[in-house]
């Protein structure tokens, strides 16, 4: 008979209600059978849909919404409305103790376990810290190149 320990108790359930049925004469074999192979099926398959190699750290599987920030924030509120930044980018440490911190965001959109497909990024940006206030944003470059021109424009 099927190992009742993996099988949650609402299956258990049905599968004692089947075998009562089957005893009294009510229901035939082949469906107590095909009742049982689909519970297993089920169960099998809702464990296998929650499996999932992640490619990126699971933080990054959320929603980017870019329409909260504002330059001049400091990298603790943005961290507030973005969430923790998937990488350190860069950092920067310039004469007069001036300084530019580069954070990577991601949103990640999360294929189903079963394709063999990695997951895609939809959104990739780059916020630049200058002395902790953040004074741009966008899409990945040359984050040093990007580096160098805030800190000519803030001490020019």
């Amino acid at each position: 008979m099927v190992a009742f320990t993996q099988i949650s108790s609402l299956e258990n359930f049905f599968m004692l209600k089947l075998v009562v049925q089957l005893k009294e004469g009510t229901v035939r074999l082949n469906q107590v059978l095909w009742t049982i192979m689909s519970l297993i099926i089920l169960t099998s398959a809702c464990s296998f849909l929650d499996t999932h190699n992640y490619d990126f750290p699971k933080s990054q599987y959320r929603k980017l919404d870019m329409t909260n920030i504002s330059i001049g924030m400091t990298e603790e509120e943005v961290q507030k409305v973005l969430g923790e930044p998937v990488e350190v980018i860069g950092f920067r440490f310039y004469e007069s103790w001036h300084n530019i911190r580069v954070l990577q965001y991601l949103e990640v959109w999360r294929r189903f376990s079963w394709s063999s497909l990695p997951d895609c990024v939809k959104k990739n940006f780059y916020l630049y810290f200058f002395d902790n206030r953040l004074v741009k944003w966008g899409h990945p470059g040359d984050w040093k190149k990007e580096a160098d021109q805030i800190y000519e424009s803030k001490i020019r």
